[in-house]
């Protein structure tokens, strides 16, 4: 049986603002635990970003904490959804061989 253990949002790293193609963007590092969730699989997507739609600094100042509560739930999301396919993958596992016990019962003589 897998064991996942969630981080949560008091372990995610602060959001940063960036300036990136002409607009600010706030952009929160994946932590390293949870990194292969992301991208490709490779573990090579580093950051999260969500774009403000502004180039002002001052409004795009007052989005940081909506932009980085929605990538915190990303975080939480991708997680819950990792930890829930292990699980049924376990729970498939424990059927195949609660039916393959009973075959066994069953074709004895």
């Amino acid at each position: 049986m897998v064991i996942v253990t969630m981080i949560g949002w008091k372990d995610y790293p602060k959001p940063n603002l960036r300036f990136i193609r002409n607009v600010w963007v706030v952009e929160v590092s994946i932590p390293t635990s949870i990194r292969h969730l992301f991208g490709n699989g490779s573990g090579a997507t580093n950051n999260k970003r969500k774009a403000t739609g502004t180039v002002d600094k001052a409004i795009a100042e007052r989005r940081v904490t909506e932009l980085a509560h929605k990538i915190y739930k990303e975080f939480d999301e991708v997680q819950l959804e990792y930890a829930n396919r292990n699980n049924k993958q376990t729970d498939k596992y424990a059927e195949d061989v609660i039916y393959g016990l009973a075959d066994q019962r069953t074709s004895e003589p």
